[in-house]
C-alpha cells in the first residue's frame, strides 16, 4: 500500500480520495488475481527480495526453454 500511496504523490493526486490506494481494495485486487491464477493453473513465483534476473531464470526454467539451443 506504501508504494501505491508514494506513487500517487509523486503524480500529486490526493490519495485518500482515490481506490487505488485504498488497503480493502487491494485485498480485493489480491483476491481476483488468486482466483484466476488458480482456475488458470499458473505458476506463482515468489519475487520477494529476488533479482529479476533470478526470476527470468525461473520463468525460462518453467517454460522448457532450452539453454543450449539458443
Amino acid at each position: 500500500m506504501e508504494i501505491r500511496k508514494h506513487r500517487l504523490i509523486k503524480i500529486k493526486t490526493a490519495f485518500k480520495e482515490i481506490e487505488y490506494a485504498n488497503g480493502e481494495r487491494i485485498l480485493e485486487e489480491l483476491e481476483f488475481a488468486d482466483k484466476v491464477m488458480r482456475r488458470l493453473g499458473c505458476k506463482v513465483i515468489d519475487v520477494t527480495k529476488r533479482a529479476i534476473e533470478d526470476t527470468a531464470l525461473i520463468i525460462m526454467e518453467t517454460i522448457g526453454y532450452d539453454f543450449d539451443n539458443k
